[in-house]
């Protein structure tokens, strides 16, 4: 017996759909929520690991003088010559 019920975005009174039945629903359910919770945790064991490589990168100064061509002795440099 079809009704009206039974088009595309038809739901049971349960929640589910026709087309999923209850167990499969809840399988896709569980399987979507194992997955994301692998996800996290592989992403949070990269991010631990990242922050502990920061820890221990060298501290490199920053340049103090600006890079280019230093002016000649005795001659002021103007805007033009940069």
């Amino acid at each position: 017996m079809l009704t009206a019920a039974t088009g595309p975005g038809a739901s049971a009174a349960d929640g589910t759909s026709p087309a999923h039945p209850a167990h499969l629903s809840h399988a896709y359910q569980e399987a979507v929520a194992t997955g994301i919770s692998h996800t996290f945790l592989s992403a949070a064991v990269v991010c631990a690991a990242g922050f502990l490589a920061a820890l221990f990168i060298k501290e490199v100064p920053l340049r103090r003088e600006p890079a280019g061509p230093k002016p000649a002795a005795g001659r002021a440099v103007s805007p033009a010559d940069a």
